[in-house]
This record gives C-alpha cells, sequence and structure tokens, in this order.
C-alpha cells in the first residue's frame, strides 16, 4: 500500500470504532498503537500523523462517567469471590489498574500499629499492609490497604498455599487463574483477565448494562476500573484528609515534594489512612446491610404476629359478648330461656 491508501486504511477503521460506540480515548490508543507498529518497523514516513490526528474525533471536553456508589461497590464485594475480593481490596487503595500485574508478594509489609501526630501510639485491631506500588520505577509510591483488604489478602494467600504453591518475595500478589499444573510457576493476571473479571461482574449485578446482539458498546456510565479509583480519590476527600498526603496515596505527585525532606513520614500518612478506612470497607457495610433487611422481616413478622393478636382479641369480645356462647352448657343457661316440659296427665 502507499501511503494515501494507509492512510484511508486507519481512517476507514477509526470510522468502524466510532460506529461502534468506541470513545475518544479508545480511538486515539488504538491509533498509537498503530502508529508504534510503524515506528517499531522503521516505516513511519509512510504515513502522515500530523494530517491523521486532525482526521481523529474530537474529544467534547465534557468529562460524562461518574464514579461507583458505594452500595455499587457493596454489591460487587457481596458478588466476588476470594481472588476478586483480593483484587478489590487493591483497587480500594485507589491504585491503578495497570499496576496490578506487576505487584509481588514482596511488595506488602505487614503494619499492626503506627503513631499519630501528637507521637500517641495506636494498634488495629488485626493488622493492614503497606503496599510498595511500581517499585524500583520513578513512578514509585507507599499506599496502604484496609485491616478488611489485608484479610482478603491473607484468604487469598491461603487458598494458594493450601493447593501446594510455595509462596516467595518474587510471586505474583494476583497470579493468573489458578491451575494445578502451573501451581509451582504462577503466572502474574494480565490486564485482560482483569477486564474480562470485572466486566462480567458489573454485568452480573447490573452495574453495566449487557450489551446487543453484535453491538459492542464502550461508552459507560461508569469506567471499570477508573469509577474505583475517582471514588477512593472522593473517600479521602470526604474523610476530611490533607489534600497532598491524600495525593501521594492515591499515587499522584503534587509539586514542590520534589525535595524527600518535605515528604510525609509514614505514621503521617497512615493517620490519614485511618480517616478513610470507615469510607472504604465495603465487607462490614455488606453485613449491616445485610443485618437491616433481617431486621425488616423480623419487624414485619411481629406486625404481622401484632395484627393477628389484636384480630384474635377483637374476635374473643365479639364472642363473650354473645350470649348463646358465653354459657357454654345447657345447665348454665337461665331457666328463662330452657324450653317447657309439662308432665302427663
Amino acid at each position: 500500500m502507499h501511503g494515501r491508501e494507509l492512510e484511508d486504511a486507519v481512517i476507514a477503521h477509526v470510522n468502524d470504532l466510532d460506529k461502534q460506540g468506541a470513545s475518544t480515548a479508545s480511538i486515539h490508543s488504538t491509533v498509537s498503537a498503530i502508529k508504534n507498529f510503524f515506528v517499531a518497523n522503521r516505516e513511519e514516513n509512510r504515513i502522515n500523523w500530523k494530517w491523521l490526528k486532525g482526521e481523529l474525533p474530537k474529544n467534547n471536553g465534557k468529562v460524562k462517567d461518574r464514579d461507583y456508589t458505594k452500595d455499587e461497590l457493596v454489591k460487587m464485594w457481596i458478588q466476588s469471590d476470594t481472588r476478586k475480593r483480593a483484587i478489590l481490596s487493591l483497587l480500594m487503595t485507589g491504585i491503578r489498574k495497570g499496576a496490578i500485574p506487576g505487584l509481588r508478594y514482596g511488595n506488602l509489609v505487614k503494619i499492626t500499629n503506627y503513631r499519630d501526630k501528637d507521637r500517641k501510639q495506636h494498634k488495629f485491631e488485626s493488622h493492614i499492609y503497606k503496599l510498595t506500588v511500581y517499585e524500583g520505577d520513578p513512578a514509585e509510591y507507599v499506599t496502604f490497604t484496609t485491616p478488611e483488604g489485608a484479610n482478603a489478602l491473607d484468604l487469598y494467600t491461603q487458598a494458594w498455599e493450601a493447593a501446594g504453591e510455595k509462596i516467595s518475595t518474587n510471586s505474583p500478589l494476583i497470579r493468573d487463574v489458578f491451575n494445578t499444573m502451573n501451581a509451582k510457576e504462577p503466572k502474574p493476571v494480565t490486564t485482560a483477565a482483569l477486564d474480562m473479571a470485572f466486566t462480567r461482574l458489573t454485568k452480573s449485578i447490573g452495574i453495566r448494562p449487557k450489551e446487543k446482539m453484535g453491538k459492542r458498546q464502550d461508552r459507560h456510565e461508569v469506567m471499570l476500573f477508573h469509577g474505583i479509583r475517582k471514588f477512593v480519590n472522593h473517600a479521602y476527600v470526604n474523610a476530611g484528609t490533607e489534600p497532598i498526603k491524600k495525593e501521594l496515596l492515591i499515587g499522584h505527585s503534587p509539586p514542590g515534594l520534589e525535595g524527600s525532606y518535605l515528604r510525609p513520614t509514614e505514621d503521617e500518612l497512615l493517620t490519614e489512612l485511618v480517616k478513610v478506612v470507615p469510607y472504604v470497607t465495603l465487607g462490614q457495610e455488606a453485613e449491616l446491610k445485610e443485618q437491616v433487611e433481617r431486621l425488616k422481616v423480623e419487624s414485619g413478622d411481629i406486625d404481622t404476629m401484632k395484627k393477628s393478636y389484636i384480630d384474635m382479641r377483637i374476635q374473643l369480645e365479639k364472642t363473650q359478648a354473645s350470649p348463646f356462647i358465653r354459657f357454654q352448657t345447657r345447665s348454665q343457661l337461665p331457666t328463662s330461656w330452657l324450653p317447657c316440659h309439662h308432665s302427663k296427665m
């Protein structure tokens, strides 16, 4: 193909994606991948990329996607198995989906206590984990799980060990779907596998509509993973955490913190984490919802029993008011009610 033929082929593909409902970001990512292919093969000059960029769909600049609600996340938690709960626990730290495949078991450090700003020591009821994300990369940062998240990761790890897997610091924190054949050589989960697992999860509980026959839907009200990250970001804001520390905990790099002497200490970050724990804990919320539903049922039963009791009382009072039923035997009836019997003459 000549240059213009290649450009026309790319634009035709872009138009097809647009008709299928692909988002602007998805289309731009696809074109970037095509460009990288040509660059890798030293053929980038065959296409006028500047002209091509001008032909791509324009973003209207308005962000229409929203966060997940707490109720939606609780439903996801209830519906999840051990593996998905472990993944969801990581996502509830605000971590990006793309960081999960690179996590290793050695990136976790158990923490049982911390000191507040007054240097007073506090002990967690069980424990949490400090999580180092992008370790060894310039983008490396530290965040923390909740106690609930630490427990979910522990249960997931115990499932590995029960299956005969030996865990080392280099073992993938979230492995690909478990297979007894490769238990000794686990592979890290892929982003494609994460997409598939959480697409199915959100559809199963009605958060994301199922596509119509033969039609793919890329535009959604809630972005599959970024919707969780946005929820966590807002949770930190609603919990009243300090903005700079919040930014660090979710993996942003606030300006002005280049010097290490300006960076908050681990205890200072933990103090902010404690504020947000109730906002990002899902399991206890699920238990409370179940208790409320159970109380509603019990309350309904009590109301039914009360109504039955009142009906019985009313019926009893009516019964007692009837003279023919008040006296149960012939001997109890007044003599004036008894029929006259005359003796034979």
